[in-house]
């Protein structure tokens, strides 16, 4: 049986880990980035305390797992009034482990655009929460559409170095195949990749792979449509018994 290396931790790695078993093969979570406070706090401590006033905001757009991660840190609350969006099933999953209900989500495409594209017209005064270095596609459409956004970052994404066991079992082949999610994610492998043994390398859609083309990364799979459960299935396909890691 492969071994995949998850790159993020939490209730996200928990549910891709088990999409992975599902698909018959194993899981080792290996976190490759992580999140610090955002550069204004402050800014994301007036944003959270007028969503919790329920007076300011119609919708609250939630673009990743770890955004859920700052809410419940933070003990933020999401009154009954505001409809909460999700980028995607894995985001979706961690609201309502959350206990926060979700009104939408794209069905497919787990990205910016797609959550853009289904927002309800009468959800009109959206605050978005995100990593700072999150693209630009999920505001500009909201925008586009006539809604009106606050736009602030609720952490920054960092690189993190890989747990020695988990850098072990890279450099020796008991990793056979990684999964990645996001350009910062593509950025901290190529770091610490041993060159003379690379693994299957499995992108999370077309932009993606460019990220990780551009960070020196040899891409193997990638996956149609943006979202974990899409990526799982490539990579499960694109396995065999005769495919192990590569010399």
């Amino acid at each position: 049986m492969t071994t995949v290396l998850v790159p993020r931790g939490g209730v996200w790695g928990d549910r891709v880990a088990e999409l992975l078993a599902t698909a018959g093969l194993d899981a080792v979570i290996a976190p490759l980035i992580g999140r610090e406070p955002p550069t204004d706090p402050v800014r994301l401590e007036r944003a959270l305390a007028d969503l919790a006033a329920g007076a300011r905001y119609d919708g609250l757009a939630i673009t990743s797992a770890a955004t859920v991660e700052v809410l419940v840190e933070r003990s933020a609350t999401v009154p009954p009034p505001v409809r909460v969006g999700a980028v995607g099933a894995a985001t979706a999953a961690a609201l309502e482990s959350a206990g926060i209900p979700v009104a939408f989500r794209p069905e497919a495409d787990a990205s910016g655009e797609a959550l853009a594209a289904v927002w309800p017209a009468d959800v009109g005064r959206v605050l978005v929460l995100r990593s700072e270095i999150g693209g630009p596609q999920l505001v500009d459409g909201l925008r586009a559409a006539g809604h009106e956004v606050d736009d602030v970052a609720a952490y920054r994404t960092v690189a993190r170095e890989l747990a020695p066991a988990a850098r072990a079992a890279l450099a020796s082949g008991g990793v056979g195949a990684v999964l990645v999610t996001s350009g910062s994610v593509a950025r901290s492998l190529a770091s610490q990749l041993d060159a003379r043994r690379t693994p299957v390398i499995a992108c999370l859609g077309p932009l993606t792979a460019d990220d990780a083309r551009a960070a020196g990364l040899a891409v193997d799979v990638v996956a149609p449509e943006r979202s974990v459960e899409s990526l799982v299935s490539a990579l499960a396909a694109h396995l065999s018994p005769s495919e192990e890691v590569r010399p």
